[in-house]
């Protein structure tokens, strides 16, 4: 009994290395990361997710794959009709209006608010106030942002990354 007690603590005692080094060969293929995160707090008007990598790779305000949705602070999802209409009526289809000093080769023109904020996100400039902007007037986003400060955002998705060193912000812009 001495002896199997004996033999049996080396054999727990003594160490096994074994070294093995495997290769991924498929850096071709996309990752996916799954997001479920609430943000309490912090309207869907104000969130934007990103995604870089090593490679040069860079995906800005993705959402594609990725679903905000606006709670109110009991968590009940608010309903989505006030928010897409149609501002267009009346507005000639070929025009082009300011960028409001973003301009560049990918926006030469920006016609609604949210490709004026596009353009200050691709510049990395920060832009002052939505209220002065006449697209953002134009379409209400001053008063609609001014009526969804007390509510919530849930970021529900896959966002789809290479498998090479890189990082995803999830910023209020």
């Amino acid at each position: 009994m001495t002896a199997l007690f004996v033999a049996e603590l080396q054999f727990f005692l003594g160490a096994s290395i074994k070294e093995k080094l495997l290769m991924d060969t498929t850096r071709s293929e996309l990752l996916d990361i799954y997001l479920d995160i609430t943000f309490h707090n912090l309207p869907c008007d104000y969130l934007s997710v990103d995604a870089m990598d090593v490679s040069g790779g860079q995906q800005v305000d993705v959402d594609h794959n990725i679903k905000k949705r606006r709670l109110k602070k009991d968590g009940t999802v608010v309903s989505e009709d006030s928010k897409n209409k149609d501002i267009s009526d009346g507005l000639d289809p070929n025009r082009c209006e300011s960028c409001y000093g973003a301009e560049s080769s990918e926006h030469k023109c920006c016609n609604t608010c949210e490709e004026v904020r596009d353009a200050y996100r691709v510049k990395a400039g920060v832009l002052e106030s939505l209220g002065s902007i006449e697209q953002c007037k134009r379409e209400g986003i001053a008063h609609r942002l001014e009526d969804t400060k007390n509510e919530m955002c849930n970021v529900q998705g896959t966002l789809r990354v290479s498998k090479v060193s890189g990082n995803f912000h999830i910023f209020a812009r």
